[in-house]
């Protein structure tokens, strides 16, 4: 549970980004008067929705004890760095 606890807030920050940079891409857009298309408010929609349930996982983890792990914190941070790098590797490649 500690581990499904430390992946889930990396993930759900990474679902987070991608939301806010495409926000504000419709912003920048429709302050030029550009028209934003059905796909990229569907894109918006979409990781909403799959960050919300990566939310929810975490939230499971928690309600079972992922605090419970021994060591808690140094576990979690562990995993989270492996996450982030995971993550920044795939934005590369």
């Amino acid at each position: 549970m500690a581990c499904t606890e430390a992946v889930e807030t990396e993930i759900g920050g990474h679902y987070n980004g991608q939301v806010r940079v495409l926000l504000d891409m419709v912003d920048k857009m429709e302050e030029q008067g550009e028209e934003v298309g059905p796909e990229i408010k569907e894109l918006i929609d979409t990781l909403r929705r799959i960050r919300d349930e990566e939310l929810e996982h975490l939230d499971h983890a928690v309600e079972n004890d992922a605090k419970e792990a021994r060591p808690h914190g140094l576990l979690v941070d562990a995993i989270r760095a492996g996450c982030r790098g995971a993550i920044w590797v795939s934005e590369r490649v």
